[in-house]
């Protein structure tokens, strides 16, 4: 413990690592906290990937809070440093302790090109969710439930985006390349919660 938190205080490598382990929290639980991955008998690999995509939103909204609270300067160092302990320790966590140290880089760089990627098509998206219907396209939960719905090997489509950000309407024959609203709903809640319990812009304000 940082001595300064001693007196109510933060530094801001405490700040930090609260903000990245939340987020690697979040996305270590998230294969085993909805019914639909037990049901489809997912691998060890594809539980990793599908929590990856947890971790690559929570830090694209990390992203938007930061930028609100802290401006482009503040937000850039928030990002920065959050994102390398996010990957890093996500990284340690799921592979085997004896893992060479260039396939630990190889998948580090890996997750920051996939979060890069990720990140663009997020700002495209009109916003976090639809209240008035969870399921609509357009929204980043709706983007995240088909990139969990692809970590878990359900589909090989990469050819979707402007369905995911909503410039291009979801037809009957995409429906098979997309989670049943069953799963999206199981995802939009857990998402949901923990947004709510999260509170990012009580630790952003400890940075001004």
């Amino acid at each position: 413990m940082n001595i300064s938190s001693l007196f109510g205080k933060h530094s801001p490598e405490d700040i930090y690592d609260e903000l990245a382990h939340k987020i690697i929290l979040s996305s270590l639980n998230f294969p085993v906290s909805v019914n639909f991955i037990k049901e489809i008998n997912a691998t060890d690999k594809q539980k990793a990937n599908s929590g990856k995509e947890i971790s690559y939103l929570l830090l694209h909204i990390l992203d938007r809070q930061a930028f609100q609270v802290l401006g482009q300067t503040g937000k850039d160092k928030v990002i920065d440093e959050v994102t390398k302990k996010v990957i890093s320790r996500y990284c340690k966590s799921i592979l085997r302790k004896d893992t060479p140290l260039n396939l630990i880089q190889e998948l580090a760089c890996h997750m920051l090109s996939t979060f890069n990627e990720r990140t663009i098509l997020y700002h495209r998206c009109q916003s976090v969710v639809d209240e008035e219907n969870p399921w609509a396209s357009g929204t980043m939960v709706f983007a995240l439930s088909f990139y969990i719905h692809k970590a878990l090997g359900q589909t090989n489509r990469d050819d979707v985006d402007d369905i995911l950000y909503g410039k291009r309407k979801l037809e009957k024959t995409d429906m098979r390349d997309f989670p049943m609203f069953t799963q999206e709903l199981e995802i939009s809640i857990y998402f949901g919660n923990v947004l709510a319990e999260w509170q990012i812009n009580k630790s952003l304000k400890h940075l001004r």
